[in-house]
């Protein structure tokens, strides 16, 4: 869907999408063994670095994804930048564009690691099911606004 404006349903995906990696990457990050505990994934203090790695990763790729998306909407709702130079409202969703593609590579790959995680029992199935189901859940939601772009 190729329009002057995002559509409803991009806005909201794309809303939620970095409502959901903020919240999740700033919980890893500041507080990574309770929140790994609550997501069903025990982490010691030793193995904690890891749940701060995945928090910072989380909180970037949001971080990215909304200026990305504040940036194509000013530059969509600008009518004397669009009148003046159409470039710049194009490049601004190319590059929202390519924070949704980076995001949803990520998500494939967590759902990939999930996968992998359960076959060779590193990982629980609780643990899987909320990472992997997380990951699943951005996914398609960058998938919708991917389409709805």
């Amino acid at each position: 869907m190729a329009s002057s404006t995002h559509s409803s349903l991009a806005t909201a995906s794309i809303s939620a999408i970095c409502i959901i990696r903020a919240v999740v990457g700033g919980a890893m990050l500041l507080g990574p063994q309770r929140s790994a505990e609550l997501f069903g994934v025990p982490l010691t203090s030793e193995t904690s670095v890891v749940g701060r790695l995945f928090g910072s990763r989380d909180l970037a790729l949001g971080a990215l994804l909304w200026h990305a998306h504040r940036a194509a909407a000013i530059s969509q709702s600008n009518i004397l930048l669009q009148l003046s130079d159409s470039a710049v409202s194009k490049d601004a969703t190319g590059i929202l564009r390519y924070a949704l593609y980076t995001g949803l590579a990520v998500d494939l790959m967590d759902v990939g690691g999930c996968t992998v995680g359960v076959f060779d029992g590193s990982v629980s199935e609780r643990g899987a099911a909320v990472f992997g189901g997380g990951a699943v859940l951005l996914a398609i939601l960058a998938g919708l606004g991917l389409r709805s772009l």
